[in-house]
C-alpha cells in the first residue's frame, strides 16, 4: 500500500485551522501588553497559527487589536471546558472582577442523590485559585462523611446528608452574585505587603474561629474503596 503525499498534506491543511486552546497572561503596562500580543501573534503566525479571541480589561489594549481578533463577549470563561461540563470561574472585562456562573441545567437536572452524583457535581467546580474554597469545602466534607460510612457509589443518601446536599446545590446558583476584585488575590497582596510569619498567624486565627472549627475537615483513615464503574 502506497501513501499519497497529496492526501497527507490535504489532511494536515484540513485540521490545522481547527486547533482549540486558550492562553492566559498579562503585563504591567498597556504598551507592554500590546507588544506581547504582537510578538505572540507573529511567532504563532510563522507556524500558520492565527491567534484570536484576545481579551483585556484595558480599553487601550483592546483598541490596539484588530476587531476580528478580539473576544466577542465581555465575560471570559477561565476554564477550558463547556459551561455544562465545568462550573467555572469567569472574568468580567468591564468590572475587572472574577465571577462564578453555574448553569441552571447542572443543578436542575435529575439527581439520584448518591455518592456518585454528589462527587460528579462537586468535582466540576473549577476554582484553581481557591477563591470560593469556603463554599466548595462543604461538598468535600459531605463526601468524606459518606466515605467514612462506607457507602457504595450508588447507595442512596440518608435524609440528613440529603438536606445538606440540597442546600449546597441551591446556594450554587447564588454564586453568580459573588464578584471578586483582583485586589483580593494573594498575588496582588504580596506585591504590596509581605506578612511575616503569615502561616503561623493564619493558624492562630483559625484555632480561635468557631465557624472555622465547625467546617474543619478531620483526619480520615486511608481506605482503598472500589473505583466507580464507567
Amino acid at each position: 500500500m502506497n501513501f499519497s503525499p497529496f492526501l497527507a498534506i490535504a489532511t494536515v491543511n484540513a485540521h490545522v485551522s481547527k486547533y482549540v486552546d486558550d492562553f492566559l497572561t498579562g503585563a504591567d503596562t498597556d504598551n507592554s501588553a500590546l507588544k506581547l500580543q504582537q510578538e505572540m501573534s507573529d511567532i504563532m503566525m510563522a507556524a500558520a497559527f492565527n491567534l484570536t479571541k484576545w481579551a483585556s480589561n484595558s480599553k487601550l489594549v483592546m483598541d490596539g487589536i484588530d476587531p476580528d481578533k478580539r473576544a466577542m463577549s465581555l465575560l471570559v470563561e477561565c476554564d477550558s471546558h463547556e459551561p455544562l461540563k465545568a462550573l467555572g470561574v469567569s472574568w468580567n472585562l468591564n468590572s475587572d472582577c472574577f465571577r462564578f456562573i453555574a448553569p441552571n441545567e447542572s443543578v436542575s437536572s435529575h439527581d439520584p442523590m448518591t455518592k456518585r452524583s454528589l462527587l460528579s457535581l462537586a468535582s466540576r467546580m473549577f476554582d484553581p485559585m481557591g477563591l470560593i474554597s469556603p463554599f466548595t469545602v462543604r461538598a468535600r466534607i459531605l463526601f468524606q462523611e459518606l466515605w467514612r460510612r462506607g457507602l457504595e457509589w450508588d447507595d442512596p443518601l440518608d435524609s440528613a446528608i440529603k438536606r445538606e446536599w440540597s442546600s449546597w446545590k441551591s446556594e450554587l446558583l447564588q454564586l453568580k452574585d459573588v464578584t471578586i476584585p483582583p485586589e483580593t488575590l494573594l498575588s496582588t497582596l504580596r506585591q504590596r505587603i509581605w506578612i511575616t510569619q503569615g502561616r503561623r498567624e493564619v493558624k492562630r486565627i483559625i484555632r480561635k474561629c468557631v465557624i472555622c472549627q465547625r467546617q474543619r475537615v478531620g483526619p480520615c483513615g486511608q481506605k482503598m474503596g472500589p473505583l466507580p464503574k464507567e
